[in-house]
């Protein structure tokens, strides 16, 4: 089985959807499945070897670097813009690449909202039926025409080749049960049949750390960081991840301000950059430096994902307070998750089903400063729930491991490869 991953952004850029792409591409290899990453030529840099903990245990044996050595990702910088320019290109790479599938990872922003990759499948299956497309939903945000002013027009516009984009794969891999509802069930629905839809989540973006069995200490396993969180009281908050409006940050920052007027001894770990030079950022930056945070938050910032990792995994408490709630396609929830930290988050229209309120993480209402600081302080105060909670996230993880991921991926693309040899028989 040979696959074609296409994605405009790879580690070690910073991006989720990159990380997936790098994870699910080695793991997929692990399965059998041979895997080149079509991305963008200034990725010249692209990381071209497997993640830390590929191995697991059997790191460092000769079976391991055995393994190692049989298994292949390459990685191609050939996209110079990711425009209408580009649709050629990708064409041709498809057509000499001799490709069982093909599996674009969809992003709007990621291509700059152009039009041109939502009309791959189309041209694929024009020139090269025989090879199936297929295209994971990131987000479902639609191409946006650069000339076109009209907003109305401009979104029939992006609707109609979104619409193609789905319509033409052989199959649609949604991340979450939020974007399975909202495809499904909601106004986002397009005339694509339900069986064509599969829903396979994502994993942790971060390397294990051996969080379970925490020093009892936590200043002194804080200060095991090198320096990175300092002067961290005995119970410490952590929020890991892009710093955006849509992840909830001011929200944080309020919320904790709250508990901490109530529990001096509590500290906020942000495992993130901050810029000066991005408005938000800088609200946020403002607001730490006020006199009630000031003294009582840790930006880190950005961090190997070996660093973030060993830092989240002594957070006491991790806490993402998301404007639309908590989703299965948030990677920095996932590892948090994996390396059974107790989470809080918020509430969300279609709640994720593997995740009970109460037993694997505390949701509070979104935009509610009051009740984040009220959860904050409830955990703070009883750490055998934080314990309990951990063991459970942990556990409900199990779900989500990227060698479980990459099985069922391999399966689909052979399912795929075998219904349309069944189509032309």
């Amino acid at each position: 089985m040979r696959v074609c991953m296409i994605v405009p952004r790879y580690p070690p850029d910073r991006c989720g959807v990159g990380d997936y792409t790098y994870l699910l591409a080695w793991h997929l290899a692990r399965c059998g499945v041979s895997v080149d990453i079509l991305t963008s030529r200034a990725l010249t840099k692209a990381v071209s070897f497997p993640p830390p903990d590929f191995v697991g245990s059997r790191a460092g044996t000769g079976t391991a670097t055995r393994e190692i050595k049989e298994i292949r990702v390459r990685v191609l910088p050939v996209i110079n813009a990711w425009g209408w320019r580009s649709l050629p290109r990708l064409c041709s790479v498809a057509w000499a690449g001799r490709y069982d599938v093909i599996h674009v990872q969809y992003q709007n922003e990621m291509y700059g909202r152009s039009a041109s990759i939502t009309a791959l499948s189309l041209a694929l299956r024009a020139i090269r039926p025989n090879l199936p497309t297929v295209v994971t939903v990131h987000d479902y945000g639609t191409p946006w025409p650069r000339r076109l002013r009209v907003r109305l027009l401009a979104g029939l516009y992006g609707k109609a080749w979104f619409a193609a984009m789905l319509m033409a794969a052989r199959q649609v891999v949604l991340t979450n049960e939020q974007d399975e509802f909202r495809f499904l069930r909601q106004s986002l629905r397009y005339p694509v049949p339900a069986s064509r839809y599969v829903t396979i989540p994502i994993g942790s973006n971060l390397p294990g750390a051996d969080a379970a069995n925490p020093p009892a200490d936590a200043q002194q396993a804080l200060a095991r960081l090198d320096g990175l969180i300092a002067s961290v009281s005995t119970i410490t908050v952590g929020y890991f991840g892009f710093v955006n409006p849509a992840k909830g940050v001011d929200t944080l920052l309020e919320g904790f301000a709250i508990a901490r007027r109530q529990r001096p001894h509590l500290h906020l770990v942000m495992i993130c950059q901050l810029r000066r030079d991005d408005p938000y950022h800088a609200t946020i930056l403002d607001r730490i430096g006020q006199p009630d945070l000031a003294d009582g938050v840790t930006v880190t910032g950005e961090l190997q994902d070996s660093q973030a990792a060993d830092a989240l995994a002594h957070c006491d408490i991790v806490a993402f307070p998301y404007h639309d709630g908590v989703s299965l396609r948030r990677g920095t929830l996932m590892a948090a998750l994996a390396l059974g930290r107790p989470v809080i988050s918020t509430r969300a229209v279609v709640p994720p089903t593997m995740l009970d309120d109460g037993h694997d993480i505390v949701l509070v209402p979104a935009q509610d400063a009051q009740a984040l600081a009220q959860a904050i302080i409830e955990l703070a105060d009883d750490p055998d729930q934080r314990a309990r909670l951990g063991a459970h996230a942990r556990e409900a993880a199990h779900a989500f491991t990227w060698p479980t991921i990459a099985e069922r991926t391999a399966q689909l693309y052979r399912q795929v490869v075998a219904q349309l040899e069944q189509g032309s028989a």
